[in-house]
């Protein structure tokens, strides 16, 4: 027996008939895509956190993934382009990976540290939340011990770039809850997205550690 799914997301070009209120919101994205327009892309999260500050956008997971729904097919795009911009006049390299890094990628990053000239530091950008965290210590733990057995272990030094604890306050972020299915370490306060920083801000705080 086949059964008809009634609910799938739209693959493809399709037409799409909004309703007012969601014409309403792609307004008020319109108007965040041109404040930021000398630094775009954005990433769905920062339209949502300056839909939020802007206006008055309830920031809640379910009205995020509403926002997602609503741009799937019009955006996906990643921080790396904003960070280059940054970087680039540095000669600093901007890598991006989902999640926790794989051993091969750490390794190969490690031979690459290992037959460098001059001590390597590596800059870090991510959620402060367990899991974000937890892939900083993995990455600075493999590392190091991957040096080590080249015989480099003072070849490289792991910076948390942001989210930091004191980032978190200078700026006044505002945190959500731990997610009830993360269960890494003690973890103590919330959460913080890295793109609840600004575009200027995420760009001085990169600029800073890049010049530190």
């Amino acid at each position: 027996m086949s059964r008809e799914c009634t609910h799938t997301r739209v693959r493809g070009l399709a037409p799409w008939k909004t309703q007012r209120k969601t014409l309403a919101r792609l307004d008020e994205v319109q108007a965040v895509l041109d404040e930021y327009r000398d630094r775009l892309p954005l990433t769905a999260r920062q339209l949502y956190y300056r839909l939020v500050g802007a206006f008055d956008y309830p920031k809640t997971e379910k009205t995020y993934e509403r926002l997602g729904e609503i741009l799937n097919r019009a955006r996906r795009a990643g921080m790396v382009p904003q960070l280059v911009r940054v970087t680039e006049p540095y000669g600093v390299p901007v890598l991006t990976s989902g999640g926790f890094n794989s051993t091969t990628a750490k390794l190969d990053a490690a031979c690459r540290y290992a037959d460098a000239d001059a001590p390597t530091v590596v800059l870090h950008v991510g959620d402060h939340d367990p899991s974000r965290c937890a892939v900083f210590d993995s990455l600075e733990d493999d590392m190091q011990t991957m040096l080590l057995g080249l015989d480099a272990p003072e070849s490289v030094t792991c910076v948390r770039c942001a989210v930091t604890p004191e980032q978190i306050a200078r700026h006044r972020l505002s945190d959500s809850p731990v997610k009830k299915t993360d269960k890494r370490g003690n973890w103590r306060g919330g959460t913080v997205q890295a793109e609840a920083l600004a575009l200027d801000q995420l760009a001085d705080e990169v600029r800073r550690a890049v010049l530190d």
